[in-house]
C-alpha cells in the first residue's frame, strides 16, 4: 500500500477523502479532481509539508475562490467582501492584528448568513470561510463552492487552485 493511500486512510471519512482514494498518488489526484472544495481539503492539510502550498498559498487559493461567490450577494451587504478582503490583507501581512480583523470579518458574515436568501447565504459561507482559513488553513474547503453550484463552475474553481499551485509531492 502506497504512503499516499496509508495518509488518506489515516484522515477522517469524508466524500473529498473517498474521492482522493481512487488516485493512485497526490498529483494525479490534484490533477484529476475537478472540485476546488476537495482540492483545498488537501492543501489545508498539506499545509506547510515540502513542495505543498504554505497556509498564505491555501489562503490565497480560497480567497479565489470566494470571490466568485460575490455575484451572489445583494447590494449593501458588504460584509463577504470585507471578509474577503481582511484575509486577502492578511496573506500580504501576517500579522496577529491582520488575523483578528479576518476572524471578525467572518464573524459579521455568518451573523448574516441566516437572514438572507439561499444563494447569498452560500456566499456569506464561502467568504467567511476565506477569512476564517487565516487561523486554521483546513478552513479553506469551504470557501468553493461544491455542491452548492454548476459542474462548471466547480471544475472552474479547480482550475483557479491548481493554476495557484500546480505540483504537489506524495503525503
Amino acid at each position: 500500500m502506497s504512503a499516499w493511500i496509508k495518509f488518506l486512510q489515516s484522515q477522517e471519512p469524508c466524500p473529498a477523502r473517498s474521492e482522493m482514494l481512487k488516485y493512485a498518488s497526490a498529483q494525479e489526484a490534484w490533477d484529476g479532481i475537478h472540485r476546488a472544495d476537495y482540492l483545498l481539503w488537501l492543501a489545508g492539510l498539506m499545509a506547510g509539508r515540502k513542495c505543498w502550498p504554505d497556509h498564505r498559498h491555501v489562503v490565497r487559493m480560497a480567497v479565489a475562490c470566494a470571490i466568485r461567490a460575490l455575484k451572489y450577494v445583494q447590494d449593501g451587504n458588504g460584509t463577504p467582501r470585507e471578509a474577503v478582503e481582511a484575509a486577502e490583507a492578511w496573506t500580504l501581512n501576517p500579522t496577529d492584528a491582520n488575523r483578528q480583523k479576518a476572524l471578525e470579518a467572518a464573524e459579521a458574515c455568518l451573523d448574516k448568513h441566516p437572514n438572507v436568501p439561499a444563494w447569498e447565504a452560500w456566499a456569506c459561507w464561502a467568504c467567511a470561510c476565506a477569512a476564517l482559513s487565516v487561523s486554521d488553513p483546513r478552513r479553506a474547503k469551504g470557501s468553493a463552492a461544491g455542491d452548492a453550484t454548476t459542474p462548471e463552475e466547480m471544475k472552474f474553481q479547480a482550475g483557479l487552485v491548481r493554476v495557484r499551485w500546480p505540483m504537489v509531492e506524495e503525503a
